[in-house]
């Protein structure tokens, strides 16, 4: 069945998509009013457009900004744009992975994103999980990371300065105790004693002991 552009146009904006999109004219995928009408009803829509539209710079942004995933349609050159990466990661944090390789390998790029509380770890290049700075950004961050501590090489755990700020903001020591009593001047950051205490120290639970730890 053939439709006028104007009938299309019309069962769109009634969000006819799903039904219609099999038997029209690939032409429509190229038509810019047709996909960002689609788009704006659903983010997902963008799927459907031409080459030539996920090129487009304002309906990607359009897309994006409800769910940043969309950027796997978007582009090389808009995937390797620094704006609208970062607003994808900012709307999804998974989307990193949907980022041109060039930005996941910018260490401005990432620390940018640590900034703003918006970065997977787990997606991060394996040479992040070795730097130092990435590290010490993240536990120095107001941002909550939990669980993807674990992704960072375990030597990085052996650093004074990232145990005790991670300690302090995290007040867990599931990442790192097994080093807690290796570290040969370990006093020099924390003051740790095997009993419930009250006061002003962080009260920490490890295994079957209260671990109270005071900063200085």
């Amino acid at each position: 069945m053939k439709w006028t552009r104007e009938e299309v146009l019309e069962l769109v904006n009634r969000g006819d998509v799903y039904d219609i999109w099999p038997l029209l004219d690939t032409i429509y995928y190229d038509d810019e009013e047709i996909i960002k009408t689609v788009v704006k009803r659903c983010s997902h829509n963008l799927k459907y457009a031409s080459i030539r539209l996920m090129d487009n710079e304002e309906i990607i942004k359009m897309a994006i900004k409800d769910c940043g995933l969309n950027l796997r349609y978007a582009s090389s050159r808009l995937c390797d744009n620094e704006e609208i990466a970062k607003l994808a990661v900012n709307t999804s944090e998974n989307a990193l992975i949907c980022v041109s390789r060039r930005l996941r390998n910018d260490r401005r790029f990432i620390m940018d994103l640590i900034n703003s509380g918006k970065v997977n770890v787990y997606q991060l290049g394996k040479k992040f999980h070795n730097d130092r700075g990435i590290l010490l950004k993240i536990v120095t961050s107001k941002y909550r990371y939990f669980g993807e501590y674990k992704y960072f090489d375990e030597e990085l755990w052996k650093d004074y300065e990232i145990l005790y700020h991670y300690v302090k903001k995290e007040g867990d020591l599931s990442y790192v105790p097994e080093y807690l009593h290796k570290l040969p001047d370990v006093e020099r950051w924390l003051k740790v004693q095997v009993e419930l205490k009250k006061g002003n120290e962080l009260q920490l639970y490890h295994n079957d002991y209260d671990i109270s730890i005071s900063f200085f």
